[in-house]
């Protein structure tokens, strides 16, 4: 049997995967066949769909997490000590690249932490466990 936290944690990424990104979007229903003869030509949503991003923090301090493309940062939410919550990445934020970093920023300062760049596709996880020491922490794709 699992323990409550790993519970919670599958319970979070079960719930983010079982709805399509699309209609997680503005509560849009999921992208239908197209019409014949307009295989190519897709909505605007669907060209900007999202990526999930589990954030697991075992560190003491809560944390603030944002995505960081181009330099810019783009905040994603927080987190509390001892906790999981899950995110998602805008298309728009992730660009035609699909490459980012994560950023952990504890709340009340003292230090932060970016991840190396994680090149992502549409509609995949990222998942990131953030020890208590968080250079030992790194994200994982799946």
């Amino acid at each position: 049997m699992l323990d409550s936290r790993a519970e919670r944690t599958h319970h979070l990424l079960q719930r983010h995967e079982t709805q399509p990104a699309s209609a997680r979007a503005h509560g849009r229903q999921p992208l239908q066949q197209p019409v014949r003869g307009h295989e190519h030509i897709r909505p605007a949503y669907a060209r900007h769909e999202r990526v999930g991003v589990l954030v697991t923090n075992y560190n003491r301090q809560d944390i603030r997490v944002y995505v960081v493309r181009s330099g810019l940062r783009f905040r994603l939410g927080a987190v509390t000590s001892m906790n999981a919550a899950v995110f998602e990445i805008p298309g728009s934020v992730l660009g035609e690249a699909g490459e980012v970093q994560l950023l952990i920023d504890p709340i009340g300062g003292g230090w932060s932490h970016i991840s190396d760049r994680i090149l992502v596709q549409p509609g995949r996880t990222i998942e990131w466990i953030v020890n208590e020491n968080p250079a030992l922490s790194f994200p994982i794709v799946r």
